[in-house]
């Protein structure tokens, strides 16, 4: 290499970091990018109109415990999540509102008192802080660990479900969602509904082990309410386990959602779902 020669960079394997930008479409470095706490560190209120909405579906085991690296990967987005929909948070009525850089809670679930495994399930569901008033909460089951809201847009609102089932449960509550599903639905002009299923249909689903009656009834749920499944990448690995399962879903009677699988917290054995919404859902 002589004096006025350009050497060519080594490329060698990713680093972490690297590719976990890459896979989330992030832009510069954290230290790089605007550090907020209100509404200035997410998209402008007018882009809540526009064409595209991004929602992040999580299963966190334990909402304190994953806030700063939840909060460090919203940094990271180049663009960054419009409503986030959490699950397993661990959460009781001791305890009170976990805040989120730029993001207001919109509701809260947590597993009652007396319940089995009470220090587990729980669901929660923040909006960033410029179009938090554009999502509304409709109703809070009483007969599962499930949140319904309306998402407001410029075209109508669309309602939001968001779901946690933990292993094993029975399934009257799967019944129990579509009836409520079908009360509620006169409010909306399309339906979009994420959760932590926990269901196994191998025959329906990819990455399933069995057909569980679980996985039955919802297959039949899905079909009675018009809803189509569309998440097709595993989103779960339990320690020791051979393969991961698709246990976390996004339901629709839209084409235009489209869904992608980010890389796993680390603080946790799932995946983190990203949903693109399309003006197409209304």
């Amino acid at each position: 290499w002589g004096p006025g020669r350009l050497r060519r960079r080594r490329r060698g394997p990713r680093s972490a970091d690297s590719e976990l930008r890459r896979r989330m479409h992030t832009g510069p470095a954290l230290a790089n990018l605007v550090e907020s706490s209100g509404a200035t560190s997410v998209e402008p209120a007018a882009a809540w109109g526009a064409a595209e909405r991004v929602i992040w579906h999580a299963n966190v085991q334990g909402l304190r415990s994953s806030t700063a690296e939840l909060v460090g990967r919203i940094r990271m987005c180049e663009r960054r999540p419009d409503v986030l929909c959490l699950k397993e948070t661990f959460l009781n009525k001791t305890i009170g509102e976990v805040p989120i850089e730029g993001y207001e809670q919109i509701a809260r679930l947590d597993r009652e008192i007396g319940e089995v495994a009470i220090t587990r399930g729980g669901v929660v569901v923040y909006a960033a802080c410029a179009i938090s008033g554009q999502v509304t909460l409709i109703e809070k089951s009483v007969e599962a660990e499930r949140l319904w809201l309306l998402i407001h847009t410029e075209r109508g609102p669309v309602m939001l479900g968001a779901r946690y089932r933990r292993p094993e449960a029975e399934t009257a509550t799967i019944a129990s969602g579509v009836v409520e599903r079908e009360r509620l639905r006169s409010q909306a002009l399309g339906t979009l509904l994420v959760g932590d299923i926990n269901v196994h249909h191998e025959s329906w689903l990819k990455f399933s082990t069995g057909v569980k009656q679980g996985g039955e009834d919802m297959r039949c749920a899905a079909a009675e309410m018009g809803l189509v499944q569309l998440v097709d990448k595993p989103t779960h690995r339990a320690k020791h386990a051979r393969k991961a399962h698709l246990l976390d879903w996004t339901l629709s009677n839209s084409d235009g959602v489209k869904v992608e699988v980010l890389p796993k917290l680390q603080t946790t054995m799932c995946w983190c779902l990203r949903r693109r919404c399309l003006s197409q859902l209304l």
